[in-house]
């Protein structure tokens, strides 16, 4: 999409947010394309040897990409490419999460650590594919699971910024908090899905158009439920089902419940759906944890963990919000050196 003067919205922030890393002053991405972020991308443009138009079309965004991956490919032959990292973060709080953001940032750190694989689990309503990260090669299989609830991205962000540490440390052979990378990659095999509810994530955070007719239909579900703040208190997916309810471990209680309180069709938060995984996001991350077959469950939803303990019988820790730490549990499957 052209962005110009005058735009607003999500991409615009992504666009300050690119121009910020490439050394330019637009400001705070706060999605607004002013007069200071017109500026900066006029100027941008100049030093790419671009038409400076003032609008982010086609060519501008790809001499943006490097800036918001951190990485650029250099061609040191005719037949070999060399992946340069940029002395830039990968993983940014700097913008609310966002589906592509999130895949914006798997692929620079997929980039600059091959070692990542990224494989799609399932597809979300709108299509958008749900994408697992392995590292490790150790016999302990450790799921880590992101939230289900749409208005949580943050915590997405946090997991993605604990993957790159991660990698970044292996890669160094150090140490993470008295606990060595190189240690921890042989004797755990560790299997994430940070972005559970990407359509969700969108609505919340403002990268979904509100001309898109999936926007629309989430507002129409919404306004059955006037008292919820729309779209900031959204919680479902963009169907308006509660993933986290969707787990078949205590299901008919949840529905008696929530029927009871009147969530009892679809809208922003608490409806469990007609059955139980019904809905793609679900059944991709149930399936996903039947082939894996994790020894040990980290996850950010507590219905999701309930399920995984009942049906499997083992280890399920549901994370208490964003700030807990993850490392302390993953470093008792790394064997004490005598």
């Amino acid at each position: 999409m052209d962005l110009t003067y005058g735009n607003n919205g999500y991409l615009v922030s992504l666009l300050q947010y690119a121009l910020q890393r490439a050394g330019l002053d637009a400001g705070n991405p706060d999605g607004i394309f002013g007069r200071r972020t017109a500026k900066a991308l006029m100027r941008f443009q100049r030093e790419q040897g671009l038409a400076a138009d003032g609008i982010a079309g086609k060519l501008t965004w790809a001499a943006l990409y490097p800036y918001i991956t951190g990485y650029t490919l250099h061609r040191a032959g005719p037949e070999k490419t060399v992946i340069v990292p940029l002395d830039l973060n990968v993983v940014t709080d700097a913008l609310p999460c966002s589906y592509l953001l999130t895949c914006l940032m798997l692929k620079g750190l997929t980039m600059r650590y091959p070692f990542l694989s990224v494989r799609e689990i399932g597809r979300s309503v709108m299509g958008r594919p749900i994408q697992a990260i392995s590292l490790g090669k150790g016999e302990d299989q450790i799921g880590y699971v992101g939230p289900h609830h749409a208005d949580e991205g943050n915590i997405v962000i946090r997991m993605l910024r604990f993957l790159e540490r991660y990698a970044a440390t292996y890669v160094s052979d150090g140490s993470m908090d008295g606990v060595s990378a190189t240690e921890l990659y042989e004797a755990v095999t560790l299997h994430m899905v940070p972005l559970v509810n990407p359509d969700g994530v969108d609505l919340v955070t403002g990268a979904l158009d509100p001309m898109d007719s999936f926007y629309v239909q989430a507002q129409a579900l919404a306004a059955h439920y006037p008292a919820i703040v729309f779209p900031d208190a959204w919680r479902g997916n963009i169907s308006g089902v509660d993933l986290s309810l969707q787990y078949p471990t205590g299901w008919q209680e949840a529905r008696r419940i929530r029927f009871a309180l009147g969530f009892s069709r679809p809208g922003p938060r608490d409806y469990v759906g007609s059955e139980p995984l019904m809905e793609p996001e679900s059944r991709a991350i149930a399936k996903w944890t039947r082939d894996r077959g994790l020894t040990l469950l980290l996850s950010h939803d507590a219905g999701y963990t309930d399920w995984f303990r009942s049906k499997w019988g083992r280890d399920g820790i549901t994370l208490k919000g964003e700030g807990e730490d993850i490392l302390p549990i993953l470093a008792r499957s790394v064997p004490i050196s005598p």
